[in-house]
Formats: C-alpha cells, sequence, structure tokens
C-alpha cells in the first residue's frame, strides 16, 4: 500500500468515525439533556471534541513524521478574514432563506430549526464557545487539516470540492446543505492559498460567531412576550415574514440581497489573496517534505470509507425531508 493509498483510505476512516461518533453523540445528548439547557450545550461541546477532534488527531498521530498540521503565522493578510467572514455569513444566510422558501413552497415543510437562544451574558459567553469555538477548532483539524491535504494528489480543485462536499453532508440539515457545502469549498480553498490552518479556524469561528451574534439579535427583537413561546429560530425567513406577505416579493428581495452580498465577497477574497501573494509563503519543514512527495495513484479500495460515508449522509438527509414533510414520524 503506498502512502497516497494510506492517506486517502485512513482520512476516509477518520471522516466516516465522525459520521458515526456524531450520530450516537447526538442521540445520547437529546436522550439525557432533552437538546435544551445548559447541561445540553456542555454535552455539546464534550461530544464535538470527542467526535471530530479523536479521529483527526489519531489520523495526525499516524502521518506526523510525514507531515504536521500547518500552524505557522498565516500573516497581516489575515486581518482581512474578519470581514470577508462577516460578508460571507449574511451572503449564505440569504442562500439558506432562499432554501428554505424553496423548500416550503413544495409542502408543508417543517422549517424550525433547535438552536438554543442565550438568555444571558453568561449563556451567550456559552454558546459563543459551543457554537463558534469549539466547531471551529475541531472541524477544521479534521476537514482542512486530514482530508483536503489527502486528496490534494488529484488536484487542488478537487480536493477543495471534494472536502466541501463531505463537510457538508455531514452537519445533517437539508435547509443549510447548500449553504454548508459552499463555507466549506471557501475554508478549503482559503487553506489551500494561505498554506495556514488558522486562516480558516479563523474564518470558521467568525462565521459561526458572528451568526450566534444575529440569531440572538434576532431573539431579543422578538420581544419578552414573542421570545417566551418561541424555542427555535427559523433561520433566515422569519424576519421576512414579519415584513411582507407577498411570496414572490419575499424570494426577490431575498435574491437581490444574497447576490449584492455575493459580489461584495467576491470582491473581499479577490483582495485577502492579493494581499496573500505578497507575503512570504507559509511553510514549514514537515510540510516541505510532504509536498517534496512524489504523487502516487491511491487504489479504489481506499474510497471506501467516503463512499459508506456518503451515502450513510444521504441516507440521513432522505428519512428527515421525510420527517419535514411529514410523511415520516420524527421519532424515526
Amino acid at each position: 500500500m503506498n502512502l497516497t493509498t494510506r492517506r486517502v483510505l485512513y482520512s476516509g476512516i477518520a471522516y466516516f468515525t465522525v459520521l458515526v461518533l456524531m450520530q450516537v453523540l447526538g442521540g445520547l445528548m437529546y436522550l439525557v439533556a432533552g437538546g435544551v439547557g445548559e447541561f445540553f450545550n456542555l454535552f455539546a461541546t464534550v461530544a464535538t471534541a470527542v467526535a471530530v477532534g479523536v479521529p483527526a488527531l489519531v489520523y495526525q498521530a499516524c502521518f506526523a513524521k510525514r507531515r504536521g498540521l500547518r500552524l505557522c503565522a498565516p500573516g497581516r493578510s489575515s486581518l482581512m478574514i474578519i470581514p470577508l467572514a462577516a460578508v460571507g455569513m449574511l451572503a449564505f444566510n440569504m442562500l439558506t432563506a432562499l432554501m428554505a422558501m424553496l423548500l416550503d413552497s413544495l409542502g408543508d415543510f417543517n422549517l424550525a430549526q433547535n438552536i438554543p437562544i442565550p438568555e444571558s451574558p453568561a449563556a451567550l459567553f456559552v454558546s459563543f464557545f459551543v457554537v463558534a469555538l469549539i466547531p471551529a477548532l475541531f472541524e477544521e483539524m479534521m476537514f482542512r487539516g486530514c482530508v483536503e491535504p489527502a486528496l490534494e494528489h488529484k488536484g487542488k480543485v478537487f480536493a477543495i470540492v471534494f472536502s466541501g462536499l463531505v463537510f457538508g453532508m455531514m452537519h445533517g440539515q437539508l435547509v443549510a446543505l447548500p449553504v454548508h457545502v459552499l463555507l466549506g469549498m471557501v475554508l478549503a480553498y482559503l487553506y489551500v492559498i494561505s498554506k495556514s490552518l488558522w486562516v480558516p479556524i479563523l474564518y470558521h469561528f467568525t462565521h459561526n460567531a458572528v451568526s450566534m451574534a444575529v440569531a440572538a439579535f434576532a431573539a431579543s427583537m422578538m420581544g419578552e412576550q414573542g421570545a417566551a413561546h418561541a424555542d427555535t429560530i427559523v433561520t433566515g425567513i422569519a424576519e421576512m415574514d414579519a415584513l411582507v406577505n407577498s411570496a414572490a416579493f419575499q424570494a426577490a428581495s431575498v435574491a437581490v440581497a444574497f447576490v449584492a452580498l455575493g459580489a461584495l465577497f467576491a470582491g473581499l477574497l479577490v483582495i485577502y489573496r492579493m494581499l496573500r501573494k505578497k507575503e512570504t509563503a507559509c511553510e514549514t519543514p514537515v510540510s516541505r517534505e510532504f509536498e517534496d512527495d512524489a504523487p502516487s495513484k491511491a487504489r479504489w479500495y481506499a474510497w471506501t470509507p467516503y463512499a459508506l460515508g456518503l451515502l450513510v449522509s444521504a441516507a440521513i438527509y432522505v428519512v428527515m425531508t421525510m420527517q419535514s414533510f411529514g410523511l415520516l414520524p420524527t421519532g424515526v
């Protein structure tokens, strides 16, 4: 078994292990904590660290002598990542709203998503830690630190697209599936051009933090009476429903906002790439050794864990879709 085959096989096994652990630990979270409360947030932190972090660390241990994580300083250009991520989150939120409207137009689709609403500054701080920091660290270590580099032998474009696909499918949220896939591709692209894992970590953290802040602000704007009866937030569509009743006007407004924010996002991304090119490349001895390896072709069986993982994810999305349209009970 050549080195490329081992990298693809072991990264695929790590990815499949993440899927299994997330399903098992996710079920335990709702069984023990009921999906709400401070204990749920603590359990979610531990579950995310275990489900995503442990397979990533085991994979890195297997190849520590050949290639370590690229954790060198990303340079001053990384300051562009914060506004880039903030604008990107707003643009992606518009895309999620369009997806929600599309699904809602197909039938009686349940758009509700269980998102704990922080009720105090302390709860908001915990939510930032759970929703923003922990996923940013461990998911980037897994998908940009393990999966994307293992696929680069087939070309950087393939590595970016495929790693973005498995990243998006892993999240298990139908309404946000296009956004998560695109987000995964953006994070992989940033990793490729920066050659530093800190850049996608910073982007991921900022994206999640801004998203959480917007959710908390939206909840506070609902007022005490509305918040008392609101257990979930419907991302992107609830605010529009409060403004206008026309579905056509609603969709057009969101589409225009998405195009405008997307154009701004693309411009900021180009600026970051230009600034990054002017800086010294981020290299370490272990990363240079990895890149100097003669690329070889991975054997077909090395892709089996990825294929199984995508099939399992697709099955989960089918069940979720049927449940959302009321075709299956939610207990299935």
